[in-house]
């Protein structure tokens, strides 16, 4: 078996294994409703390939998005369309990427206009966390990611000291913090949600032990989600003060799942147990969490950080990623 067939398997998990965690059917979605947040507060983050999905997003569609947190996650166009470079550079050895390489693609890029002026760069907000027990994306490549995002001048927060494998910390996991396992969530007396949004959008109310809200299962097809890789339907939980006819002023996060952590796989684990829903019911923040399948060229249902749908992943023309905005446009109309 060709090594990128085995590419981004977090932890000992086998492609066998995922059909015992893989939900038959597709559930029942509705159409993602216009809620008229804010255009000016969208922010993304993500674990794993969702969070090199995120810093993609936050480059490509720079003037749009305002933040960007990223957990085990690295460098804008570290693989440049290599699935081996993505595994062997990106992942294992990030201590040899030379930042100013990334920077000259983002300015190449510019200059052709396939993504926003990186200019806005500089007044987004970034979260950085890499795991110290993370073998799966080694810590260094986190700081690489930070340098990158100093080059820029953006406003930046790290956390590089917490004793966590390859996952994401929240305090409803049931996961040792230590450990690289199945669902990639776990519990290390730190709350990754809540150190996004903070960082994102200032200081926060207390979380709510019981939701007003509703998470709902969108249709993701009417955004071009086939052609994408993406599944037929996502998550997005919807604050009971954002709802149209509440008419409050709310603000909206883009939530990306990692690899073989898309609902039909770990069901509610991240839609439900990352901890993002809790204190985004009281802050008024509508959380989008899009789905992306398993298919050719991705067999473990990662993002697209390595070119599978097309060579133009990391710019704005990006199937994956203009379907994620297409959505993100529907949220802000009223």
């Amino acid at each position: 078996m060709k090594r990128w067939i085995l590419f981004l398997l977090l932890g000992a998990f086998s492609l066998q294994a995922q059909a015992i965690f893989t939900l038959p059917g597709t559930p029942q979605t509705q159409k993602l409703p216009s809620l008229g947040v804010d255009k000016d507060s969208v922010t993304v983050s993500g674990i794993s390939a969702g969070a090199f999905l995120a810093v993609q997003l936050g480059v490509a569609y720079s003037q749009e998005i305002k933040g960007v947190g990223v957990v085990a996650g690295g460098i804008y166009e570290c693989a440049e369309g290599n699935p081996s470079k993505a595994t062997d550079f990106c992942m294992k050895t990030p201590e040899q990427i030379a930042p100013v390489h990334y920077e000259s693609l983002v300015s190449d890029h510019f200059g052709k206009n396939l993504i926003d002026n990186p200019q806005n760069i500089a007044s987004q907000k970034i979260y950085i966390l890499n795991g110290t027990e993370d073998k799966t994306v080694m810590p260094d490549s986190g700081k690489k990611l930070q340098e990158f995002y100093q080059s820029f001048n953006a406003q930046i927060t790290t956390e590089f000291s917490l004793k966590m494998g390859h996952a994401f910390p929240s305090n409803k996991a049931k996961n040792a913090c230590e450990v690289s396992q199945f669902p990639w969530v776990n519990n290390c007396h730190y709350d990754g949600a809540k150190n996004i949004l903070q960082t994102m959008y200032g200081d926060l109310k207390p979380n709510s032990a019981k939701l007003s809200g509703e998470l709902i299962a969108f249709d993701q097809s009417e955004f071009d989600s086939k052609s994408a890789g993406m599944l037929d339907a996502g998550n997005a939980y919807i604050p009971a003060n954002c709802k149209a006819a509440a008419g409050a002023h709310c603000r909206l996060h883009i939530a990306l799942h990692g690899c073989l952590q898309s609902p039909n796989i770990v069901q509610g684990v991240f839609t439900q147990d990352a901890g993002y829903n809790e204190w985004a019911d009281t802050n008024n923040i509508v959380i989008l969490y899009p789905a992306v399948g398993m298919g050719s060229g991705n067999p473990n249902g990662c993002w697209d950080w390595w070119g599978y749908t097309g060579s133009n992943y990391t710019v704005k023309s990006a199937l994956q990623m203009k379907s994620i905005m297409k959505m993100a446009e529907r949220l802000e109309l009223n």
